[in-house]
């Protein structure tokens, strides 16, 4: 028996949730944020099965890999 990570489960919910919508109401305003949600998930969930599978990072591959994200965290920054 298997059992789903909670990440697993959030990109479930997020996929039921954009299904959903989009059934109502194709042109419903909240869809792209709802598929913007389940890019992030996903990716998170391709970034945990790498770092589960992967040999330590050292300080200097973790700041390369950190550095990737400076330019969303500049973006989020200048949202009013």
């Amino acid at each position: 028996m298997t059992t789903e990570s909670p990440l697993a489960k959030d990109v479930h919910h997020v996929r039921a949730r954009i299904a959903g919508r989009a059934k109502q109401n194709p042109n419903d305003p909240r869809l792209s944020a709802d598929r913007a949600e389940l890019a992030a998930l996903r990716l998170e969930q391709h970034v945990a099965n790498v770092l589960a599978t992967a040999p330590p990072l050292t300080n200097e591959q973790r700041s390369r890999i950190a550095s990737l994200l400076a330019p969303a965290r500049q973006t989020e920054a200048s949202t009013p």
